[in-house]
């Protein structure tokens, strides 16, 4: 069992990265036109995982994105998850997020 949650958590892992990796390639004005959420459901390794991209446009003309990850555990009365992204700078690069920063979004 402790394999295969291992398993499964590399797998929900690599896919989150991949999805930031996705959303770097994709440019500063499309990133800062994505929609504030977005959620979509998908199985990995038999088990339904929930990713969900978020978008907030801030006043500096900065723009944070963030992919969370969650999954059900222990009947679906639990979730956990985590959070990878970055931000938009005003100039169009990007810098990372920090914990702070995540902690921030969702607190």
């Amino acid at each position: 069992m402790a394999n295969a949650r291992a398993d499964l958590d590399a797998a929900v892992a690599a896919e989150r990265k991949s999805r930031v990796d996705a959303l770097r390639r994709m440019g500063a004005l499309a990133l800062r036109a994505l929609p504030p959420q977005n959620e979509e459901k998908v199985e990995l390794l038999g088990k339904p995982i929930i990713f969900t991209t978020y978008a907030e446009s801030q006043n500096d003309r900065r723009a944070l994105i963030l992919v969370r990850s969650d999954q059900q555990r222990f009947w679906g009365v639990v979730s956990y998850g985590a959070t990878d992204g970055f931000w938009v700078l005003p100039d169009g690069s990007f810098a990372e997020v920090s914990d702070n920063d995540v902690l921030d979004y969702f607190g």
